[in-house]
C-alpha cells in the first residue's frame, strides 16, 4: 500500500527492505519483524534565582547514584533523594 491520505496511521512512503535471509534458499523472500529503540539520558541542573525563599535548594556535590532496580520493580529505588 503505497497511498497516503494524512492520517496518522497512513503507510511509510517507501518501502523497508530487511537485513534477513534464509540460508538454505537465498532467492526465498523472507518476512520478518525488526524493532528498533534508543536510550536517552538527561540530566537537569536547576539554578535559583537569587533570594528566593520558596525554594528547597540541597547540595549534590559528589554524589553517587545508587545501583538499583529499574523504576518498573520498586519505587521509590534505594538512595532517592527528595527536594
Amino acid at each position: 500500500q503505497l497511498h497516503a491520505d494524512q492520517q496518522i496511521f497512513d503507510p511509510i512512503p517507501s518501502q523497508i527492505k530487511g537485513n534477513m535471509i534464509c540460508r538454505n534458499n537465498p532467492d526465498k523472500l523472507m518476512i520478518g519483524m525488526f524493532e528498533v529503540a534508543s536510550v536517552t539520558t538527561l540530566y537537569h541542573i536547576f539554578t535559583w534565582f537569587p533570594g528566593s525563599q520558596i525554594y528547597h535548594k540541597r547540595e549534590l556535590n559528589n554524589y553517587q547514584f545508587p545501583d538499583g532496580p529499574d523504576c518498573k520493580e520498586g519505587f521509590p529505588p534505594p538512595g532517592w533523594i527528595y527536594f
